[in-house]
């Protein structure tokens, strides 16, 4: 779909001599105007969102194969958040909790119904939720849009297609949107993944409206598999020596094409002087696949260990963020939101909660953050099928997370029942780790830290009463033990 933003100019002058008083006022008048205009108009937001990339994925943060030069520049000019999570381990959760600025456990929104087990497999009755976004939930477009600003949406979506919840109807006025490829072609004048489409169209919507406050959401299929790349790029990272951590040719190439996007869009901002009036932030839906490493983390995109919820996040606003900083303060995409409105000045929505916080006091070393605990929830079971369609695996089982400090609780809803939420077993319904120590969540803590973990149960448990989230406890009859693989 793609609505197109009218452009309207006309003017009516008969004679020479308006002509050039004209001329006059206006190179007389335009640098004082425009920069009156920069100075005085709230600034753009620019939203660039990677699909399935991990936080070990940029140079910057420890890749020693991938090349992504214009992301380790914009970190450079910006600021990098070391342990940011994306709301979900899901594509469609996680884009849901960003538009929303809630959990998806608020939302009651978990993602699509596909890639789940048979109902033999599965020991607990799963909750799935909403399959889409609800028109209730006011997007952070819609309330910038009623702002003053313009809004585009770019690339992938995956929210629901209805009239009620397609980008048009949740706020956006310029909308590019496009599904994931399939079969990739990377010969095509869209470039592999459509990035090369994707980036003339999230650039004319910025041309288009330079004069104007926008926000773009700019969303890319890359590095979602199928994976694509040209053969130039191929060639080069196989002829590449392979790193410690990554060695994927492909994932690699199909990397830097995004990359590319990237620098291309940094660069039309310099030349329309737009670099200290636009806030720029990048991240990703959710952690890695399986194409890409994430050591020391463990796990990956589908499941609630580290690997598949720590994202990269950077924001660069040139003049307002000092260059080269970086937090380790843990922060979630539920907080971009609550923070947009903080940088264009824009009150929250009245009677509706936000489950972030602004983060613009730690962006302009202003002050710090209370500490809090964030939180994740996934009632339902999520199926891992190999690229060629031949093997499948349950990757996820229904679970709720908590994170406080440098504590991680996972309750598992399955051995919680067993169990009958008695907390007789916490070593293996309640695994408990130190992730300052234990990154990659080795060493369960669950029967030594017995007051941290009480402490973390109690608050996860609150936290689910509040949003009235369900966990999936009830026992499902058609379930056969060792009928999974």
């Amino acid at each position: 779909m793609v609505n197109s933003v009218p452009q309207t100019a006309s003017m009516m002058i008969q004679t020479p001599k308006a002509i050039a008083a004209v001329l006059f006022a206006l190179l007389t008048l335009a640098p004082i105007t425009a920069a009156a205009t920069a100075s005085t108009r709230p600034p753009n937001i620019l939203l660039i969102y990677a699909d399935d990339l991990g936080w070990r994925d940029l140079a910057h943060l420890g890749s020693d194969y991938y090349q992504t030069p214009n992301l380790d520049r914009l970190a450079r000019e910006g600021m990098v958040f070391t342990d940011a999570y994306a709301a979900a381990a899901m594509c469609a959760p996680s884009r849901a909790a960003l538009m929303a600025g809630q959990y998806p456990a608020r939302l009651d929104f978990y993602g699509m119904a596909g890639l789940t087990p048979s109902r033999a497999d599965m020991k607990v009755l799963q909750i799935l939720g909403q399959r889409k976004y609800r028109p209730k939930d006011l997007s952070i477009a819609e309330v910038l849009r009623r702002h003053g600003y313009v809004t585009g949406m770019v690339g992938k979506w995956q929210l629901g297609e209805d009239r009620d919840t397609e980008p048009a109807a949740r706020g956006f006025t310029f909308v590019y949107e496009t599904a994931n490829p399939k079969p990739p072609d990377p010969n095509s004048p869209a470039g592999p993944k459509r990035i090369g489409e994707l980036t003339k169209a999230a650039s004319e919507f910025i041309t288009t409206n330079q004069d104007k406050p926008f926000f773009l959401y700019f969303s890319h299929h890359a590095v979602h598999s199928p994976l694509s790349a040209t053969l130039e790029k191929l060639e080069k990272f196989g002829a590449r020596p392979r790193g410690q951590y990554h060695d994927n040719p492909m994932y690699a190439a199909v990397l830097e094409h995004l990359d590319d996007s990237v620098g291309e869009i940094l660069e039309l901002l310099r030349e329309r002087g737009l670099d200290e009036n636009t806030l720029v932030i990048f991240s990703s839906d959710n952690g890695s696949t399986a194409f890409s490493s994430q050591r020391p983390l463990r796990g990956q995109k589908g499941n609630y260990n580290e690997g598949g919820i720590r994202i990269p996040l950077l924001f660069r606003w040139t003049g307002t963020i000092a260059p080269g900083r970086s937090s380790s303060t843990p922060v979630n995409q539920i907080d971009i939101y609550p923070t947009l409105l903080a940088v264009a000045e824009v009150p929250p929505p009245a009677g509706r909660v936000l489950d972030g916080v602004s983060l613009l006091p730690l962006l302009k070393s202003s002050g710090e953050l209370s500490e809090r605990s964030l939180f994740w929830h996934f009632p339902r079971y999520q199926l891992w099928r190999s690229v060629d369609g031949t093997q499948t695996a349950i990757r996820q089982r229904p679970v709720s997370v908590v994170r406080k400090g440098d504590w991680k609780l996972t309750l598992l809803h399955e051995e919680w029942l067993a169990d009958e939420g008695r907390d007789r077993n916490p070593f293996l319904a309640l695994p408990l780790y130190n992730l300052s120590t234990d990154p990659g969540e080795v060493s369960n803590l669950a029967h030594v830290e017995k007051a941290k973990r009480a402490e973390l149960l109690e608050e996860l448990l609150e936290w689910l009463r509040s949003t009235g989230a369900r966990l999936a406890t009830k026992p499902n009859p058609a379930y056969r033990p060792g009928s999974a693989r």
